[in-house]
């Protein structure tokens, strides 16, 4: 296989996009340093490639390194539309005594959560490039942000919750199971009626 062709089996793949992907595209590990060294392709983290004119889908790439990593807090109240703040670290919550030591000294703001609630309320969207990311749903990330309001800025914690009400009173018994279940039910309900 020619470099070009290469080249174009992987643009069309139109993502970040891991070594095992371009085995099965029948492009061995030679080729894949020639593109590298020709600067067609860059080297993301161990494991995952970027097309060099890309902007890296930061997210994704995390995910795909990092299986465990869900968005959260106000990561996903930025996905959910519910913060116009583009968050400067990107929030994600991991199962307590998960090994983090790989994790530091990335872009993140890192919460733990007990294992059986980890995947409690998970979704997969769309990242701002198109890729598929796990990310909580808007109940899950409402109780997120209400739970960890102490360590966030209240503001955002605020206008989250009044959007939430306001667009959704009829959701309103979904969000308290949701809150049940993560123990806040109490304190969700005393949020909740301070602004309705």
């Amino acid at each position: 296989m020619r470099r070009e062709e290469a080249y174009k089996k992987i643009k069309n793949l139109g993502r970040p996009f891991k070594r095992v992907e371009t085995l099965e595209l029948g492009i061995n590990d030679s080729m894949l340093r020639a593109l590298i060294h020709d600067g067609k392709i860059n080297r993301s983290s161990q494991g995952v490639y970027i097309i060099s004119s890309d902007i890296p889908d930061t997210e994704y790439i995390l995910q795909q390194k990092f299986k465990k990593c869900i968005i959260s807090h106000e990561s996903a109240l930025y996905h959910h539309g519910y913060s116009e703040r583009t968050p400067e670290k990107i929030s994600v919550t991991i199962p307590k005594h998960y090994g983090t030591s790989r994790l530091k000294g990335r872009n993140l703001r890192i919460r733990y959560v007990n294992k059986e609630l980890h995947e409690y309320g998970l979704i997969v969207m769309k990242s701002n490039y198109g890729n598929l990311i796990n990310v909580y749903n808007l109940e899950r990330t409402i109780c997120d942000v209400v739970r960890s309001e102490r360590s966030m800025d209240a503001e955002i914690v605020n206008k989250a919750l009044r959007k939430y009400i306001k667009e959704n009173k009829n959701r309103l018994a979904i969000l308290m199971l949701y809150a049940k279940k993560m123990s806040i039910s109490k304190k969700m309900s005393a949020k909740i009626g301070v602004l309705l």
